[in-house]
């Protein structure tokens, strides 16, 4: 968990705490402007933060998975990529690898 995570659960344990405490000294508190009203913005606001943690937390495990997903695919890519470019440099002439896009020295890459 980090800084910012921490942070935020802290707020919202805060936010959690003075409603409670609000709800149990509402009548000495109702005419100060804490309030019904007041709990209840309180209330929606705090849950608007869980829900949006919550959000941003299952992004964050798709999107670990689709990298992981990402970083197998590549890794295939590169092992057929290799064993075709391999054939090629073992069975045809230099002077065809361009049209393979294989270059024989590295500064003639374009």
């Amino acid at each position: 968990m980090n800084k910012k995570t921490r942070s935020l659960e802290k707020k919202i344990d805060d936010a959690r705490k003075l409603f409670e405490g609000i709800y149990n000294h509402l009548p000495n508190l109702d005419s100060k402007g804490l309030n019904s009203d007041y709990m209840l913005r309180l209330e929606e606001a705090r849950l608007n933060v869980e829900n949006t943690m919550a959000a941003r937390d299952r992004l964050e495990s798709e999107k670990r998975t689709v990298i992981r997903r990402l970083r197998e695919q590549t890794r295939n890519l590169d092992t057929i990529y290799a064993w075709g470019r391999a054939i090629v440099k073992c069975r045809l002439p230099q002077t065809t690898w361009l049209e393979f896009g294989i270059y024989d020295q590295p500064e003639i890459h374009p």
